[in-house]
């Protein structure tokens, strides 16, 4: 459940207008998936914290998009730049050796929550709007493929 803080405003896009600033609890492995591009925490997890940070439903072709996977990263660096000093060289390093990566992630997980000293890291929730339908992103994957809309 998101967590509203009363009284906190963030100016609007709109002039004069503005809104209350909502904030929502993520675990680090959520929030380092997004900002190493490695799979660190399960996917609903990353998935749920990817359209929070965005402030807009994302599809799940589109983490796909480079672009996207910038803009989420910069998001979450932009709230908690010290995430900006993990080591995920040293991560990959570890794992093209490891005979358990998820024991391995596990542990490099705990070792940047005791270097940040919280495992769990509160994110505004964004702002953006979406500039395409999701049908036109999936278009720009799979050109000249038909995209055919299913309704239930």
């Amino acid at each position: 459940m998101a967590r509203v803080l009363l009284g906190a405003r963030e100016p609007c896009a709109r002039v004069g207008r503005c809104r209350v600033s909502e904030t929502k609890d993520f675990s680090l492995g959520a929030l380092l998936s997004l900002t190493t591009g490695l799979m660190l925490s399960k996917f609903d997890e990353m998935h749920e914290c990817a359209e929070w940070v965005a402030g807009h439903p994302i599809w799940t072709h589109e983490f796909a998009s480079h672009a996207l996977n910038v803009s989420l990263r910069d998001a979450v660096l932009a709230q908690h730049p010290i995430l900006a000093g993990a080591d995920v060289d040293a991560l990959r390093v570890d794992l093209a050796v490891s005979d358990d990566k998820e024991a391995t992630c596990r542990d490099w997980i705990a070792s940047e929550a005791r270097r940040i000293k919280s495992d769990t890291v509160t994110l505004r929730r964004g702002t953006t709007e979406r500039t395409q339908s999701p049908l036109e992103t999936l278009a720009e994957l799979a050109p000249n493929k038909p995209i055919i809309p299913v309704v239930f």
